[in-house]
């Protein structure tokens, strides 16, 4: 009976031992459930600041592009212009170039007709110069 005692405080100390570890486990088990929320929460949190720095890079990348295009853009019209400018350039050249082709056939017409005014005179003179010398002959 002493033996059953002995294992009877035995088993009582093991089952309080037990009680305590089964305790001590649930206590371990509220914490471990505390920190996983504590960790959603983080995690959540660093999601949330990881689309903050994706949409403020996505921000940045946008404005730079705005950027380049209204560049672009800039340089398209300042192309246009020129463009325009030298189809003006090209027209007054063109307006020059027939005004000066005009005057040229012009000026070619009045010298073909110099030409033929001088030869008939020449040949006037080459005929004035003959019946003066047919006359000094016959006298």
């Amino acid at each position: 009976s002493s033996d059953l005692l002995v294992e009877l405080k035995s088993l009582q100390k093991a089952k309080g031992i037990l009680e305590d570890k089964l305790l001590q486990m649930e206590v371990l088990e509220k914490e471990k459930q505390k920190l996983q929320e504590k960790l959603q929460v983080i995690e959540s949190k660093r999601a949330e600041t990881n689309e903050t720095s994706k949409e403020e890079s996505l921000k940045e990348q946008l404005e730079m592009l705005t950027r380049e295009l209204k560049s672009k853009d800039q340089r398209l019209v300042a192309k246009e212009h020129e463009v325009q400018n030298l189809a003006e350039q090209v027209l007054r050249v063109k307006q020059d170039q027939e005004s000066l082709r005009i005057t040229l056939e012009k000026e070619r017409q009045e010298a073909n007709r110099n030409e033929e005014d001088y030869k008939e005179k020449l040949a006037e003179q080459s005929e004035m110069v003959k019946s003066m010398k047919d006359r000094d002959r016959k006298s």
